[in-house]
């Protein structure tokens, strides 16, 4: 997309959408770090990665890999990159990617509270922040049908239509039950991210591991499309 500094350009914004314990956040980083040290030298390294967590994107449904998450980076960062994480700029939330945007998050009371506002963040995000890049190992379940939330049933009180519709192929309903696949949802929630939800900046990267059957299999043929 002629951006040569890649992740280390100060423009590109990048989520992983199911970060797990933040392998793939940890690339990123090191990423940058590595160009920065080719471009500039090892002393640039700490302020570049130290900007990077204005636009470095993490959502994890489960509150253990989270943490675990947290303090992988938290590690990283100060013991190979020789610098601490900004805490007010981190935009890691325990949130469900394939949540409603479009639903404020209610308050749940003083114990939970940090939970319902890391929600109410990641949805402001889903809605309002262009993304460049979506990356990462999105879960693999079949037979999910009901578990793909906001993209499997849309939303009719904010006029948005199913997400995962435009995966579907005109005449080729009865191959379509593949679809109800976790990673499918994520492979839409992508899509509809980095090319639908901005529409003045229509142009990104997904970037998954999955498996490859989308490629070829008949119930994929609107995905692909």
């Amino acid at each position: 997309m002629g951006i040569t500094r890649g992740f280390a350009d100060g423009d590109v914004v990048i989520v992983d959408p199911a970060m797990g314990t933040g392998t793939f956040l940890l690339s990123v980083i090191d990423s940058v770090a590595a160009t920065v040290a080719d471009e500039e030298g090892e002393a640039a390294i700490p302020p570049q990665i130290r900007s990077l967590f204005g636009r470095l994107i993490g959502f994890e449904k489960q509150a253990c890999p989270f943490a675990v998450a947290e303090l992988r980076v938290h590690q990283a960062v100060k013991a190979q990159h020789r610098t601490e994480v900004p805490e007010n700029e981190v935009r890691f939330f325990v949130a469900d990617t394939l949540d409603n945007p479009y639903i404020e998050q209610t308050h749940l009371g003083l114990t939970y509270e940090p939970i319902a506002r890391s929600r109410r963040e990641a949805n402001k995000i889903k809605r309002e922040v262009p993304v460049l890049v979506v990356i990462g190992n999105p879960p693999y379940r079949e037979r999910a049908k009901g578990l793909g939330g906001w993209v499997e049933q849309g939303d009719d009180n904010s006029g948005a239509a199913r997400p995962l519709n435009a995966f579907r192929a005109h005449g080729n309903g009865k191959y379509e039950y593949v679809l109800s696949n976790l990673s499918v949802y994520f492979w839409r929630w992508a899509t509809w991210k980095a090319f639908d939800a901005h529409p003045v900046d229509p142009s990104g990267i997904v970037a998954f591991i999955t498996t490859s059957a989308y490629t070829t299999g008949p119930g994929f043929a609107g995905m692909r499309e």
